[in-house]
């Protein structure tokens, strides 16, 4: 079993992903409603996690292998909130994926040590230099409906937004890593940056109440795919290829 889904696993889920792609599709251009939908939705990060661990050697990296765990479970968990199409859904999901990505930076941490001279640290100002170039255009699209919110709901956007920004800067720094760059730049890069873009379009129509079609849709398409890097890069570590 283990080894169909070390073959498998992966098709599994981009399968799955693209069933759900389909599946919206239908009912927002062709106005076809399914039952499916939420049931494909909830099966795309376990089936990422159980293709990291399909594919991991046994045995190795214990700890690793349980940081992993808690950052997909918590994504997961806080994509069921937003099933419930109500505010508070949407606060829990916020803190839920802030605390997912502190996983995904404890995971990054343990990598390589955070090198503050040369590249290291060059990377990591510029990529910190462009988070706040990103943010502060974002504040000015959406600061009226921004200041408008509960008190809650900006802390769990703001808490979100600087968690993603600390992992985008520790990942940039593993990118300088000699042993790591690789890792860095094919994985976590790709990943980290598909979720910041999905995460603040996501957040700008919602604050802005745009209801676009094509947007949720590349919504979902960035933000899969930002876990489809990111768990390529667990389980390539954790495989020890």
């Amino acid at each position: 079993m283990k080894k169909f889904l070390k073959q498998y696993s992966l098709i599994i889920c981009n399968l799955l992903f693209f069933a759900y792609c389909i599946n919206l599709f239908l009912v927002n251009y062709f106005n076809i409603s399914t039952n499916h939908s939420i049931y494909l939705r909830i099966s795309l990060i376990p089936s990422l996690l159980i293709y990291i661990t399909a594919v991991s050697k046994k045995n190795s990296h214990v700890e690793l292998k349980w940081i992993v765990f808690c950052s997909l479970a918590l994504a997961w968990i806080a994509d069921l909130f937003l099933l419930n199409d109500n505010s508070y859904g949407i606060h829990i999901n916020l803190f839920l994926l802030a605390a997912s990505t502190g996983f995904f930076i404890f995971f990054i941490s343990k990598l390589a040590d955070v090198n503050f001279k040369g590249k290291g640290l060059a990377y990591m100002i510029f990529t910190a230099i462009g988070f706040v170039v990103i943010y502060l255009n974002f504040y000015k699209w959406i600061d009226n409906e921004f200041n408008d919110q509960t008190l809650v709901f900006k802390l769990a956007i703001v808490l979100y937004l600087i968690s993603l920004a600390f992992g985008g800067i520790l990942v940039a720094n593993l990118c300088a890593n000699k042993q790591r760059k690789q890792l860095g730049i094919t994985f976590f890069l790709p990943g980290i940056l598909l979720f910041s873009f999905s995460t603040l379009l996501n957040l700008g129509l919602k604050l802005k109440n745009i209801d676009f079609d094509f947007m949720q849709l590349l919504i979902v398409f960035t933000l899969y795919f930002g876990h489809y890097y990111v768990a390529k890069g667990y389980a390539k570590y954790l495989s020890g290829l």
